[in-house]
């Protein structure tokens, strides 16, 4: 049984385990461009945030063993926990501009992507 996740704009049914494999192989840039894809439904669009924030929380990983990294920009417990707020819909803006700045994105891309902010997004026929 497939259950739906509750996020601020209602639910959504999670993409096919296809779909998700299918995202192991595109670059990060790749996968930023799919999330403002209007054709992707919620749950695909969730899944390719959780493969971009699965390889931010890598790197991040490999940074913190190393020594490396801004502490200012949290560390990869902090991406997973905000993750997991964005997918419950129980993110705060602050939250969700942490969230966008760790990976690299728009915040307004990630609240697209989750069906929020819609009165807000662009007209853009090439999808760039």
């Amino acid at each position: 049984m497939v259950s739906s996740v509750n996020n601020n704009s209602g639910s959504y049914t999670p993409a096919d385990h296809s779909f998700t494999e299918g995202l192991k192989g595109k670059s990060n840039e790749d996968l930023q461009k799919m999330s403002k894809d209007p054709k992707l439904s919620t749950g695909e669009k969730m899944a390719v945030l959780e493969e971009l924030a699965k390889r931010t929380g890598e790197e991040m990983k490999a940074e913190e063993a190393g020594g490396g990294g801004d502490p200012a920009e949290g560390g990869s417990d902090e991406l997973a926990e905000l993750m997991k707020k964005l997918k419950n819909g129980t993110i705060t803006p602050e939250e969700l501009d942490k969230l966008a700045g760790m990976m690299k994105m728009d915040p307004k891309d990630l609240e697209a992507a989750m069906g929020g902010g819609e009165d807000d997004k662009e007209e853009n026929p090439d999808n760039v």
